[in-house]
């Protein structure tokens, strides 16, 4: 697990995105945001990709129960 932390507009998501593409995996299944009502019903009813690899959650400390998602992952 991997917290990115650094100011606004930095480039966070574009550099998770770009990990997750050189890794090999399709960014379209792997890269959920918050922010987007679609990504945001999947987050709360925890529908994630079931195969191992990479996982983006991008703006996720936005849900009240963000941790225990996560550690439910682990």
């Amino acid at each position: 697990m991997v917290f990115i932390s650094v100011p606004r507009q930095a480039g966070k998501t574009t550099l998770a995105k770009h990990l997750c593409t050189d890794a090999g995996f399709d960014i379209k299944k792997r890269y959920i945001n918050w922010d987007a009502l679609a990504d945001r019903e999947k987050i709360m009813s925890e529908m994630f990709p079931a195969a191992p690899g990479f996982l983006i959650l991008d703006e996720i400390h936005k849900f009240p129960r963000w941790r225990q998602i996560i550690k439910q992952r682990n």
